[in-house]
């Protein structure tokens, strides 16, 4: 559509100009040279006739300059035949110059750069195993497409309801993604308010143009929840739930743990929680008996939650594990 409107003054042009050609009558049919010509036809037949077989250039050369033309008729009438020759003269330049102004104009706004566009602005999970949900725990990628000139952009996270904004990131309009990282301590430069487990934020992301700006939607951000664990000698396995690394005392679970006796899954052990808790506690007997390397572990919130929200670190799981068997032996 740009494209068509960019190019219809050219297209005007061009069409104007031919149908001037088409619809342009003759220097005779103007009403003021006929009824000369008439004159001329009653006053001096023989002369008439011969000018009306010339052609209409001839003819418009012969009744501007020949001077037997000039002796057949008056001195009005000759300046009535010039103002009009005159006016048709001056109607052509003026249909000319209009179509060829248009033409002109059409070229220049077809091969001009086009302005840039930016349409289809989302915000994804970048994390491919729950593209339907976003969380906080995962970077986020923002993608778009462009049309126009390919110029630098600078693009934004914004809480919708507060206003803040992350640290801008440049990139090229033709790139079409840029990517958020999250950091454990920071909530995309702490723009989320919401840190509540269950909760969310709307978000929603700007692109700074040089000229314009275009933003997405408005999407939930979800709040994520970490599980992390430590040991507690002699044989106590300690478990918290996080949120930018800030302990979330109204988030209960009953965690469930296996552990094998050897790394090819024999000898399941099935430790659980009594009751839940902000900070419940594994006591594993006999911890040097099982191995660190493979296990089963299920977080079981007292309410129901997406799995997706919440993430085990399984390094200090098994780290914790590691301690507690190096203890015992």
């Amino acid at each position: 559509m740009n494209t068509f409107l960019a190019s219809l003054p050219a297209i005007l042009g061009i069409v104007g100009f031919v149908t001037y050609l088409l619809v342009k009558k003759s220097i005779t049919a103007d009403p003021i040279i006929q009824k000369v010509l008439d004159k001329l036809q009653r006053e001096a037949p023989e002369f008439y006739n011969h000018i009306q077989n010339l052609p209409e250039k001839e003819m418009i050369k012969l009744i501007k300059q020949d001077n037997d033309f000039r002796n057949e008729i008056s001195v009005g009438d000759r300046a009535i035949l010039s103002k009009a020759l005159t006016n048709q003269f001056l109607t052509n330049i003026f249909v000319y110059s209009l179509c060829g102004l248009l033409l002109i104009i059409g070229i220049i706004l077809f091969l001009r750069p086009k302005p840039l566009e930016i349409q289809s602005i989302t915000l994804q999970n970048t994390n491919t195993t729950s593209k339907e949900i976003i969380t906080d725990l995962d970077p986020i990628t923002v993608t778009w497409t462009s049309t126009g000139s390919n110029e630098q952009l600078y693009a934004v996270l914004v809480n919708a309801e507060t206003g803040n904004q992350t640290k801008r990131i440049a990139v090229q309009a033709s790139e079409g993604r840029v990517k958020f990282v999250v950091d454990k301590y920071s909530n995309f430069d702490k723009i989320l308010t919401n840190r509540e487990p269950y909760g969310y934020n709307r978000i929603k992301a700007i692109l700074y143009g040089s000229s314009n700006s275009f933003q997405s939607k408005e999407v939930e951000i979800k709040v994520g929840i970490k599980i992390i664990a430590y040991e507690e000698k002699p044989n106590k396995l300690k478990f918290y739930a996080i949120i930018d690394q800030v302990i979330a005392d109204n988030f209960l679970f009953a965690p469930r743990l296996a552990l094998f006796t050897d790394e090819h899954f024999n000898g399941q052990k099935i430790f659980e929680a009594p009751n839940y808790s902000s900070n419940p506690t594994l006591t594993i007997q006999d911890p040097q008996n099982y191995t660190s390397v493979n296990l089963a572990f299920t977080v079981n919130p007292q309410d129901i939650v997406d799995s997706k929200l919440i993430r085990t670190d399984i390094p200090s799981l098994k780290n914790a594990i590691l301690a507690l068997r190096r203890n015992e032996k």
